[in-house]
């Protein structure tokens, strides 16, 4: 029997790629993507079905790039299904062949779903909460399904009718008509209906009075006067006030942006300036150089030839071993190697590319997979052990400088999916980032703020076990399990740029290094 697959399945090898899938309520499904045909009990889909971590309800064995499914798989499969049950953990198999899901279905400990975004109802822990939108759309209607007025002051009849007609309620003729009539001659009693029956007196400051000062002009009933003559000095009064207030609000608003932006660019000198002054200390008293302002043009003359960033070429400094002597070459003998291929970004040329374009080609390429219109890129910092945010789009200023460093070397429950992502070396799907319980509270608020409700964070790996980083995706609403396509190719992304970067710390970096420590040897 066989399951359906795509014309190039296979073109790959037997092997399973993994990933969590975090649903909302904190449950989990571990979710095992299979390549190559099951044809007995030794694909390496078997063994990897096995949850890495507590907390796993079941675990989804997704068959949709799979070229066949034989007899002895099918078996191994509903053995694996057993296994799994008596450690509590359900299986669940994603195929759209009818002929392997009724192979697989006699047995019901096995659970067969025609895709993997299907498998994750039963374990949702209810309901989303709704959006911001419909949240005040629901709180704006009353039990009778009739639109309410919240808190509106009942003496404002104008703002009484105005709230209830643009939450969508007719507000009734009579108020309405009162409301148009206080309105017009600036009467409302205190009831909010209209006094029509009494003399109104308006001091004007047009200079209608003797002399030219103000004058007191009686009206009628019914008639509305602004002030002035013709009523329309006090309104020209109050639309300079209004004009005056809000230039000098937008002028308070400009100013709290500026002060903000300095605030976060001296943020972001201060995380850097002591890993730099650190290198330069180093490259002083390496070299015998005069001062630090030497150290730090010998650092950027080196970084500026080989397009490597500054920070990037002084934690170099900082984390390589030191060379044998200022004057002997400091990685003899090193083999040079062959720049990795990006197929993932075809126009892009691997051997002259920098990990800025590298970055910024794995963060667009990401949003285009998952149709994302939010994401960010982030490398893991060698000093510190954290994920360094590198890159980002669609996110503001105040996401950017709050996950500027994550650390995913803890495990108590207050993480973010980037740090699972690391940690476990598989992508992590959040479903719905308001209802699950992965993010500390502050980081769920800061995620919320942007706009975040979902998001798929993939790892970016040389090989099994080499971290370099992880790229997210956001998106505005909850999301679902990505599609067994969508799923290989952030993979396959992921370990192409993996790979880059690897070749990158070891080929280009290593080369400014050198270059640094020849320029520097004429000062020993």
């Amino acid at each position: 029997m066989t399951s359906t697959g795509d014309a190039c399945a296979a073109a790959h090898p037997d092997q399973a790629r993994t990933e969590v899938i975090r649903l909302p309520g904190g449950a989990s499904l571990w979710v095992v993507r299979v390549e190559g045909g099951i044809r007995d009990a030794h694909h390496p889909a078997l063994s990897a079905a096995r949850p890495p971590s507590p907390g796993t309800v079941a675990v989804v064995v997704d068959l949709a790039l799979a070229p066949l499914v034989s007899a002895a798989g099918a078996r191994a499969l509903t053995s694996l299904a057993h296994d799994l049950a008596d450690d509590g953990t359900d299986l669940l198999v994603a195929t759209a062949d009818e002929a392997v899901g009724r192979a697989l279905a006699g047995d019901d400990v096995l659970t067969v779903v025609p895709k993997v975004a299907e498998a994750t109802a039963p374990y949702a822990g209810g309901p989303s909460p709704a959006p911001a939108h419909e949240a005040a759309q629901d709180r704006a209607t009353a039990p009778d399904g009739k639109a309410g007025t919240g808190d509106l002051p009942s003496t404002d009849s104008g703002a009484r009718v105005s709230a209830m007609a643009h939450a969508g309620g007719a507000a009734p003729a009579g108020a309405a008509a009162r409301a148009g009539r206080a309105g017009m001659d600036g009467s409302a009693g205190a009831d909010g209906s209209a006094d029509t029956g009494r003399k109104v007196t308006i001091r004007s400051r047009t200079g209608t009075g003797p002399g030219g000062g103000a004058g007191d002009r009686a009206v009628g009933p019914g008639v509305g006067v602004a002030g002035g003559v013709d009523g329309r000095a006090g309104v020209d009064d109050r639309a300079g006030v209004d004009d005056r207030a809000g230039q000098e609000g937008e002028r308070l608003r400009a100013e709290v942006r500026n002060l903000k932006a300095e605030v976060r660019n001296l943020r972001a000198k201060a995380r850097t300036h002591p890993l730099v002054s650190r290198a330069q200390g180093i490259l002083e008293e390496r070299y015998h150089l005069p001062d630090d302002r030497a150290a730090f043009q010998l650092m950027e003359a080196s970084s500026q030839r080989f397009n490597v960033r500054l920070r990037t070429l002084a934690t170099a400094v900082v984390t390589v071993p030191r060379p044998r002597s200022p004057h002997s070459d400091w990685f003899p003998g090193r083999e040079r190697r062959v720049p990795p291929a990006l197929a993932f970004q075809p126009g892009l040329r691997a051997a002259s590319a920098n990990s800025s374009e590298v970055l910024g080609a794995v963060l667009r390429r990401s949003m285009e997979i998952t149709e994302a219109t939010m994401g960010d890129v982030r490398l893991v910092d060698p000093v510190t052990g954290s994920l360094r945010l590198e890159k980002h789009q669609g996110l503001d200023e105040d996401f950017a400088e709050f996950f500027d460093r994550v650390d995913y070397s803890r495990t108590d429950g207050a993480e973010t999916a980037c740090a699972v992502a690391a940690r476990q070396g598989t992508r992590v799907t959040v479903t719905d980032v308001a209802a699950d319980t992965v993010f500390a509270e502050s980081a769920k608020r800061a995620l919320l703020a942007a706009g975040s409700r979902g998001c798929h964070s993939t790892p970016l790996t040389a090989a099994p076990g080499q971290l370099l980083g992880v790229v997210s995706t956001h998106h505005a609403h909850p999301v679902q399990a990505l599609t067994a396509t969508q799923a290989r190719t952030l993979d396959e992304m992921g370990a192409q740029a993996g790979r880059w970067l690897d070749w990158y710390q070891r080929t280009v970096v290593l080369d400014a290094l050198e270059d640094l420590h020849h320029r520097g040897g004429t000062w020993a």
